[in-house]
C-alpha cells in the first residue's frame, strides 16, 4: 500500500539584510530562483514575495522606490 502525501516540504528563504558580501547576495538570488521554480509560483507573484524578504534599510530602499 502506498501512503499518500499530503503535501510539499517547506522551503525558506532568509530574509535580505544588506549584510551580505557579493557572493552571499548571488547566491541568496539563485535560492529565490530556485525556490520559485520549486513553488512554481506565478510571475507576478514573484517581486510580492521578494519584497517580504527585504529587512532593515533594504525595505527602505524598496519604500522609497
Amino acid at each position: 500500500m502506498l501512503a499518500k502525501v499530503v503535501g510539499k516540504s517547506k522551503v525558506e528563504i532568509l530574509a535580505y539584510e544588506e549584510i551580505l558580501n557579493a557572493e552571499e547576495l548571488m547566491d541568496w538570488i539563485v535560492s529565490l530562483g530556485k525556490y520559485f521554480d520549486y513553488e512554481e509560483v506565478d510571475d507576478k507573484k514573484k517581486m510580492k514575495f521578494v519584497v517580504t524578504r527585504l529587512k532593515g534599510h533594504a525595505t527602505i530602499w524598496w519604500d522609497q522606490l
